[in-house]
């Protein structure tokens, strides 16, 4: 029998009630109301019902999150191995490898690695990165702000990014990665002024670019990821752009007729860029300049009218290996910068 006092009492009910109608933590009650009375024990990371915070602890972040009556949730980290399983099914669920939905502002402010399980899925709201590293399983988005505010942030979805509808903004140099990115209507990439945005796309499968996802940014989109983009019609990108030395871009329309790859400001080329004509003139344009250290492959075709024209303010080549690869010796034009270095391969 212990003897509390009445203050004492109360602030212990008032605990062991936040904790268990608003965010059941497989484990934590116990130690919770353990802790509370001096009974010894091993504790995982505290979870504040209250502020929606998971603190920093000394141990992996493990449990799970009832989210039903939960509207912010702020993980600020742990362990190097953390583990974040979380669940939105219903009250005192503990099935592994859920998803944290159903939850409009989620804020990492630490280091994550996660088991292999576990994903993000968001309709609305946000998903704020704040932290070094997000190693997480997948991310669903069918509306809602990703938003990467940690200078040289690396987010890592390691199975799938499935993005529709979903603005991805980086207010500090970062990086989303993906080993299989999805890219639906209505997204958005944003690199905010002077900062770089780097989508690494690591699948077998090249990601469509559109106009539409590419037409806010204001800063630098830059391209990396072996598994590489393409462009299938005319694509204006706001902003400055780059293709990082282990990616490719190709441009190519997929019917007969001009096509236009146009960037606003600057263009650096590190790893491969192919723009090939189809029946229809194709242009490779930039505001300010295009340079690089990568490749630059055109092909025109012998139709009249479906020559290829790379074309800026300022267009130094001199880094950049261009290669002409039309098919047939005669009746293909180019409209290009005449003191660039030309190889051509037929």
């Amino acid at each position: 029998m212990i003897k509390l006092t009445r203050s004492a009492l109360t602030m212990l009910l008032a605990h062991y009630r936040a904790i268990y109608k608003n965010a059941y933590i497989k484990g934590a009650l116990a130690a919770a109301v353990a802790a509370s009375m001096g009974v010894a024990g091993t504790a995982q990371a505290d979870w504040s019902a209250s502020t929606g915070t998971w603190p920093e602890a000394t141990e992996a972040l493990k449990g799970v999150i009832d989210t039903t009556s939960i509207t912010e949730v702020t993980v600020t980290g742990g362990a190097a191995d953390s583990v974040l399983t979380v669940d939105n099914t219903g009250e005192n669920q503990t099935s592994a490898g859920s998803t944290l939905a159903k939850i409009k502002t989620l804020k990492i402010t630490g280091n994550v690695t996660d088991g292999g399980t576990t994903g993000i899925t968001m309709s609305s709201g946000s998903t704020t990165v704040s932290a070094d590293s997000v190693v997480l399983d997948t991310f669903t988005g069918t509306g809602g702000n990703l938003i990467l505010s940690k200078s040289g942030a690396v987010v890592n979805f390691q199975t799938s990014a499935n993005l529709t509808g979903v603005t991805v903004t980086a207010s500090e140099d970062a990086t989303l990665q993906t080993g299989a990115f999805t890219v639906g209507a209505g997204t958005k990439f944003i690199a905010t002024s002077n900062k770089t945005l780097t989508l690494t796309n690591d699948s077998s499968t090249a990601v469509v670019l559109v106009s539409a996802y590419l037409g806010d940014n204001v800063g630098t989109l830059n391209l990396a990821g072996s598994g590489g983009y393409s462009i299938s019609a005319t694509t204006n990108i706001s902003g400055s752009a780059s293709i990082a030395n282990d990616s490719k871009v190709t441009a190519k329309a997929t019917t007969a007729g001009a096509l236009t790859v146009a960037v606003q400001s600057a263009l650096a080329i590190n790893g491969e860029l192919s723009i090939e004509a189809n029946g229809g003139g194709a242009s490779l344009t930039a505001g300010t300049t295009i340079d690089g250290s990568g490749t630059l492959k055109l092909k025109a075709t012998t139709t009249t009218g479906s020559g290829v024209t790379v074309s800026a303010d300022t267009v130094d080549l001199s880094g950049i290996t261009l290669s002409l690869e039309e098919t047939s010796d005669t009746g293909a034009e180019y409209t290009l910068p005449i003191f660039a270095a030309i190889s051509t391969q037929n």
